[in-house]
């Protein structure tokens, strides 16, 4: 009679099968670690991205606080810009944008632009006093466009009012 319990006959058992567990966690741990490291170029990514967005938010933000405090640095650039058209053929007036100078301290290359988009013209009369004369709403967006490593971009616009006497 044959009896399977001898040692004899268990002698490679022990062995193949701690072979196979061994290449089955030695095969999930490669797993485990090719999904941590796509893992962590997604977050770098994502924080590249979010560093591109902000760049291009700050400079909106500097330029827009001087708007604010009658900068005479961006009032120049509204007006370059206010004043830079172009004709079509068919006569309609066109405005190029402006390049302004970057301010924001960021990693890659950042740029500010201003378009003058348009005036809409109001009578600012008090009481029927005709001596106020007559306004305009200056219309522009200020537009910011950070790019880091050449991959990750953001472009920002803003748009602003600014009211002014009309130019006769």
């Amino acid at each position: 009679m044959l009896l399977l319990n001898s040692p004899r006959h268990q002698r490679g058992v022990a062995l193949i099968l701690s072979l196979i567990l061994l290449t089955a966690v030695t095969f999930l741990a490669i797993l485990g670690l090719e999904g941590s490291s796509l893992n962590l170029k997604k977050v770098s990514n994502t924080q590249k991205s979010e560093e591109a967005f902000q760049c291009a938010f700050s400079e909106l933000e500097i330029h827009f606080a001087e708007t604010t405090q009658n900068s005479s640095d961006v009032l120049d650039t509204l007006n370059e810009a206010r004043f830079n058209t172009t004709v079509a053929g068919d006569g309609t007036l066109s405005w190029a944008s402006v390049q302004g100078t970057s301010v924001a301290p960021c990693p890659g290359s950042t740029t500010f632009e201003v378009v003058y988009t348009g005036d809409i013209n109001i009578n600012n009369t008090l009481n029927n006093d005709t001596s106020a004369g007559t306004f305009e709403y200056l219309r522009f967006d200020l537009i910011a466009t950070s790019s880091i490593a050449g991959i990750f971009g953001s472009s920002q616009v803003l748009g602003i009012d600014r009211i002014a006497p009309k130019v006769q």
